[in-house]
C-alpha cells in the first residue's frame, strides 16, 4: 500500500519557491568555448565561381539571464549572450550582433531561439578585421537547436555546462572573399573566466 507523507503548508510552500531557482538559470553568468565545424560552399565575391568550404572556427560566448517574459512556464528560461570571435591573432572582437535564446525542459535540457517552438540559436562570429577602416568586418553566422548538459555537485550547485547542437545551418556570412553557405555542427562548454584568451571581460 503506498504511503502518503503531510508536509506542512509552511514546508511545502518553501520548496515551492525554492525549487524554480534551484533548477532554473544554470547557465546564467558563464563562459563557453565553442566550436564550430562548417561545411559547406563559397561563393567568390568577384567572380561568382563556387567552391567548397571546410573548417573549424573557435568562438566564446558569455551568458546573462535576460528580462524576456516568455511562455511555457517556469520549464522556460531567457537568456541573452554576446560571442566574441579571433579577428586577428589574440585580438578576440564581440560580435554586434546580439543573441537572445531560451532553454526549455527539466534541468534546462534543450536550448532553442527567442520564439518557443518556432526559431533557432542566430549567434554571428567575427573572423577578420575590415581591411578597409571603417568597412564592414567579416563574419560566420550560424543558426542552430542544442542539447544541454548540466552537471552539479552534491548541493545541487552547477559544476559545467556543455551542449552540443542537434545540427546547424550557415544562412550567410563572409571570410577571405568568399559568401559562405552551408551546415555545421556546433560544440561548448563552460570554461572557467581565468583561462579566456583575452582576460576576464566586465559585461553589465
Amino acid at each position: 500500500m503506498a504511503r502518503r507523507i503531510a508536509l506542512p503548508s509552511v514546508a511545502l510552500l518553501a520548496l515551492l519557491l525554492l525549487a524554480p531557482a534551484s533548477a532554473a538559470q544554470a547557465l546564467d553568468g558563464l563562459w563557453f568555448k565553442m566550436t564550430v565545424a562548417a561545411k559547406g560552399a563559397g561563393v567568390d565575391q568577384v567572380s561568382g565561381d563556387v567552391g567548397k568550404i571546410k573548417g573549424k572556427v573557435v568562438a566564446y560566448m558569455f551568458v546573462q539571464l535576460d528580462e524576456l517574459e516568455p511562455e511555457g512556464g517556469a520549464s522556460v528560461v531567457p537568456y541573452r549572450a554576446t560571442v566574441y570571435g579571433e579577428t586577428s591573432p589574440d585580438n578576440w572582437t564581440p560580435s554586434e550582433v546580439g543573441v537572445f535564446f531560451l532553454s526549455v525542459g527539466a534541468d534546462e535540457t534543450l536550448l532553442t531561439g527567442p520564439l518557443l517552438g518556432s526559431s533557432v540559436i542566430e549567434i554571428e562570429i567575427p573572423l577578420e578585421e575590415p581591411e578597409i577602416e571603417g568597412g564592414a568586418s567579416e563574419a560566420l553566422r550560424v543558426g542552430f537547436t542544442a542539447k544541454a548538459k548540466v552537471k552539479r555537485d552534491k548541493e545541487g550547485a552547477v559544476k559545467s555546462v556543455s551542449f552540443t547542437s542537434y545540427g546547424a545551418v550557415i544562412p550567410g556570412g563572409s571570410s577571405e572573399g568568399e559568401d559562405l553557405y552551408g551546415g555545421a555542427k556546433v560544440k561548448a562548454k563552460s570554461v572557467d573566466p581565468s583561462k579566456l584568451p583575452f582576460g576576464v571581460v566586465i559585461i553589465g
